[in-house]
């Protein structure tokens, strides 16, 4: 590393006056350290920054409380405030830590606890925290991780821990919670927790958060746009609509052409379909036969060209077939 020449130490002479102590700004960079021109001056009880020469009647100035405790002024006290410590083994009046400091007479020797920035008493690793002790060597307390969910609470038990959950919770490490209180959805609405919260699962129709008011009805129109073909007209119903169709259509949806089931010697008349004249039949495809035209012919006789002659060895006479007499 590159140290930074410094040609004036700032804090010779000290500017703070009143007791009070200089501390330089020392700035680490990659590669060197640059000690600022700037200093600030930790001023004692009474005294105030910038450089303690100002009398002050706060006393929380500057913050006598350790450990990121909160100063608040208080006449009864006796040096005026009190500090409001942030940790349950960072303790009043200062908020020092107030971790077992062990027994290093004791064979294994009993090492001193920590505070950790939450103010829970800490071990070095392979040694057990015991309250009022100190850190024993030996296992880790199973209960150090901290396993229990939702503030469940951790007690050893050996080398094994059991937590104790709160009211709403359950399961062997507090999983499973149920934060919903009785009756909170309405209209048959499902409760579930989500962070410590209460949330609803309404029916499809009712509205969140609490399924207490129904979704706005919104009328559904079936005929728009037109789902009837070939000119055929909508009709709308309760659950649907049905469609008027014109001939020749009909279907569902019009979509069906009946003139397109005539035979080929029929007519389509208002969608109905007709032979044509010289044919009989339904008038659908396949069924129109040519008629005879033949009037009706006398015994021993036939139709031939539309109209009649009589069988061999016969004649016609007085439209009747006579035997042909032979001299």
């Amino acid at each position: 590393m590159i140290v930074a020449p410094l040609n004036k130490d700032v804090c010779v002479p000290n500017p703070c006056i009143n007791g009070g102590t200089c501390k330089r700004e020392v700035l680490i960079h990659p590669g060197h350290i640059h000690v600022s021109a700037e200093f600030t001056c930790v001023c004692p009880p009474g005294f105030a920054p910038p450089d303690c020469r100002n009398k002050t009647d706060d006393p929380c100035v500057p913050n006598p409380c350790l450990n990121g405790g909160k100063c608040q002024k208080d006449p009864s006290s006796t040096n005026g405030y009190i500090c409001k410590c942030l940790g349950p083994h960072f303790v009043p009046p200062k908020c020092r830590c107030d971790c077992p400091q062990g027994d290093p007479s004791q064979k294994p020797p009993i090492l001193a606890s920590k505070c950790d920035l939450a103010g829970e008493c800490v071990c070095p690793v392979g040694y057990t925290f015991q309250a009022g002790v100190g850190c024993k060597s030996g296992r880790q307390n199973p209960c150090f991780e901290k396993p229990c969910l939702n503030n469940g609470t951790c007690v050893p038990e050996g080398d094994k821990y059991r937590c104790i959950c709160t009211e709403n919770c359950k399961g062997n490490i507090c999983q499973t919670c149920d934060f919903c209180p009785p009756d909170y959805c309405f209209n048959g609405g499902t409760c579930y927790s989500v962070g410590h919260k209460p949330y609803c699962r309404c029916r499809n129709e009712f509205l969140p958060p609490r399924c207490l008011f129904k979704k706005p009805v919104q009328k559904v129109y079936h005929c728009h746009p037109n789902p009837c073909h070939n000119g055929g007209k909508c009709i709308e119903r309760v659950n649907g609509f049905d469609c008027q169709c014109v001939p020749p259509f009909d279907g569902p949806h019009c979509e069906h052409d009946k003139c397109m089931d005539c035979d080929v010697h029929a007519l389509c008349i208002h969608g109905q379909c007709k032979c044509r004249r010289g044919f009989r039949g339904s008038g659908y495809k396949g069924d129109c036969i040519k008629e005879s035209v033949c009037p009706i012919c006398p015994v021993n006789a036939m139709c031939v060209d539309n109209g009649c002659e009589c069988v061999p060895g016969f004649m016609l006479v007085k439209q009747k077939c006579i035997p042909v007499m032979t001299p």
